[in-house]
C-alpha cells in the first residue's frame, strides 16, 4: 500500500472514529441531562432537606451543558479537518491516475 493509500485510509478511518465517538459522547449528555432533572424534582420535591442536593444537580446540568458545547466544537473542528483531508485524498487519487 502506498502512502498517499494509506493517507486515505486513514482518513476514512479518523472520520469514522470522531462521529462515533461524538454521538456516544452525545448519549451520554443527553442522559446526564435526565437524570439532573429528575434530580432537581426529587429534591423540590423533598423541600428544604432537598436543597443541597439541589444545588448539585444543578451543577451537574451545568456540566453536561459545558461537555456538549466541547462536544459541538470537536465536531464542528474535526468536521471540517477530516473535510480537508477528504479533499487533499481525493486529489492524491487524482494524481497518482495521470
Amino acid at each position: 500500500m502506498s502512502d498517499q493509500e494509506r493517507i486515505i485510509e486513514l482518513t476514512a478511518t479518523l472520520a469514522d472514529v470522531v462521529s462515533r465517538k461524538v454521538e456516544e459522547i452525545k448519549k451520554v449528555t443527553g442522559t446526564t441531562r435526565i437524570l439532573a432533572l429528575n434530580a432537581l424534582i426529587e429534591a423540590a420535591r423533598a423541600g428544604e432537606a432537598g436543597k443541597g442536593f439541589a444545588v448539585v444537580a444543578g451543577e451537574v446540568k451545568n456540566v453536561s451543558e459545558s461537555i456538549d458545547g466541547i462536544t459541538q466544537s470537536l465536531e464542528a473542528e474535526m468536521g471540517a479537518a477530516v473535510e480537508e483531508l477528504g479533499k487533499l485524498a481525493g486529489r492524491l487519487r487524482a494524481d497518482a491516475a495521470e
